[in-house]
């Protein structure tokens, strides 16, 4: 009896969707797509308080459902539907091919798929597959070419379909060849590993599943599911020379090494769009470089935090500059370092540090009672020989980790630079300051100026520049040069595992 009852609330929807695809296919105006001039009364809010309390005595409106657009409103309905609807309100997270039960990739995400295409089938009509099947199978099967498993894709399935032969699951076919669409998508996109089971702090955004999902649509609306997937990492010069390298490597059948393939992983994990400028500390590389345009316009040595006090990987935006940086000391250091010094001579650091309570009143370090809980840190002054040096770049951050000047420069001549305690140091920092605040009217001599005044000072760029601080082993340069460096954190080797276990999935 609920059997019957759930088909026919289906068989309802099924017909309100009927409706809806012709109402819109015969009456919609042409007009309503022309352009139209905004009004400025429609960007800004009414004046009139009244109207504006009534309004809010009504519960706001629920978010509009995610829908797409497939281009197949004319196309005649399916009879199939009925049966998808009730494949995807089963929530089942596999299919049955030939008897046989197939896995999903991601049934959410397929579910999600066809709601919002309003249960159209796209790989087929009625019992007969379309020609869409062929293109979808040279898209699993050149996916070799980033170093993916096409076999992860069901295309031992998918590759012996035919266009316009019937099957008997078509169904099950139609949901199967989405979720290898999405699931390649989502792998080029995202990577196979989650990065964070092997940087918990890396944190940039995913490709969306909706997202992806519209990669889908405008495949199948502009006929040419190809290009949807071959814009992923297109405008990523590094990885499509690791890729050039890695299908070099194939044609001569010669076996890429897994230092090439895993940082191909890492290079999908990064967004897809970089912005216009950006800064970028490859940490193995001990280097710190800038871009604009994809042109390089600066380039530094960095010391980086040392294995036990790792830099940690992610991205932020800086959004300040300080020129004449005070420092101050961090707990650990006070307690092992400073606390013993300032018992045996409490004014050993009368002349560059300063007292600071939690209120913020300042006192000479010699005139504090220096016993734990006492409520003051031990600030150093800004000065040419401040642990921070003349310059520090914020991008502020739970880790407290950024980029500084530092008076110590004997570590930039050494090539293993992993000796800091976290944060960044740079061997030149002024360059990259006069780059930042060049939209702010400063220049060379400007910063000088202001680092002679011996005061801190904070200088806000105009341009909040996007900053990744990211762990390439195999790197490409601005020269389009592939580079290798040591494993200076040992994280190869935890990727490579869960690398090779993923792509067999």
């Amino acid at each position: 009896m609920n059997r019957i009852f759930n088909r026919c609330i289906i068989t309802t929807i099924l017909l309100i969707i009927c409706d809806f695809k012709m109402a819109n296919a015969q009456q919609v105006p042409d007009e309503l797509f022309d352009d139209v001039i905004p009004a400025l009364e429609d960007s800004v809010p009414p004046e009139n308080n009244e109207e504006q309390l009534w309004q809010s005595s009504f519960p706001s409106p629920e978010p509009e459902r995610h829908t797409l657009s497939l281009g197949l409103e004319t196309r005649p309905v399916n009879s199939q539907q009925m049966a998808l609807m009730e494949m995807m309100s089963a929530k089942a997270d596999g299919v049955f091919i030939n008897g046989q039960f197939v896995l999903l990739k991601n049934p959410q995400r397929v579910m999600d798929f066809y709601q919002a295409a309003q249960y159209t089938t796209i790989w087929t009509f009625e019992n007969q597959l379309l020609n869409e099947v062929e293109p979808l199978q040279q898209a699993l099967i050149e996916s070799e070419q980033d170093g993916l498993n096409p076999h992860r894709y069901h295309l031992d399935i998918i590759r012996v379909l035919r266009p316009q032969a019937y099957y008997h699951d078509i169904i099950s076919l139609e949901v199967l060849m989405t979720d290898a669409y999405l699931a390649l998508a989502g792998d080029l996109a995202n990577g196979i590993v989650d990065p964070k089971t092997i940087d918990k702090e890396w944190n940039a955004e995913p490709v969306s599943d909706e997202q992806l999902m519209e990669w889908l649509a405008a495949g199948i609306r502009n006929h040419d599911i190809f290009t949807p997937l071959h814009q992923i990492n297109a405008d990523n010069r590094r990885y499509q020379t690791l890729k050039e390298r890695y299908n070099a490597l194939r044609a001569q059948g010669t076996k890429a090494t897994d230092g090439l393939i895993i940082n191909m992983e890492r290079l999908r994990w990064m967004p897809q769009d970089w912005g216009e400028q950006y800064v970028i500390t490859n940490i193995p590389a001990f280097n710190v470089e800038m871009y604009r345009d994809e042109r390089k316009i600066y380039e530094t040595r960095a010391v980086v935090g040392r294995a036990d006090r790792a830099t940690p990987r992610f991205i932020n935006k800086i959004q300040h500059v300080v020129i004449n940086p005070t420092w101050t000391v961090p707990p650990t250091i006070m307690r092992q370092d400073k606390l013993p010094k300032l018992k045996n001579n409490p004014a050993a650091f009368d002349a560059s540090y300063e007292a600071v309570s939690a209120s913020g009143k300042i006192a000479k370090p010699s005139s504090v009672s220096w016993s734990e809980g006492n409520g003051y840190s031990l600030r150093q002054k800004s000065g040419q020989y401040n642990a921070l040096g003349r310059v520090k770049f914020l991008f502020p951050n739970k880790h407290a980790i950024y980029m500084h000047d530092t008076p110590t420069r004997h570590l930039f001549k050494q090539n293993n630079r992993a000796r800091s305690s976290g944060c960044i140091r740079l061997q030149k920092p002024l360059e990259l300051a006069e780059i930042l605040l060049a939209d702010n009217g400063w220049n060379a001599q400007k910063i000088q100026a202001s680092i002679a005044k011996e005061k801190q000072q904070w200088v806000n760029p105009v341009k909040e520049t996007p900053v990744y601080l990211v762990y390439w082993t195999t790197y490409v340069d601005a020269n389009n040069t592939i580079k290798t460096t040591p494993d200076v954190y040992g994280l190869d080797k935890k990727l490579i595992r869960a690398y090779k276990k993923s792509i067999v999935q």
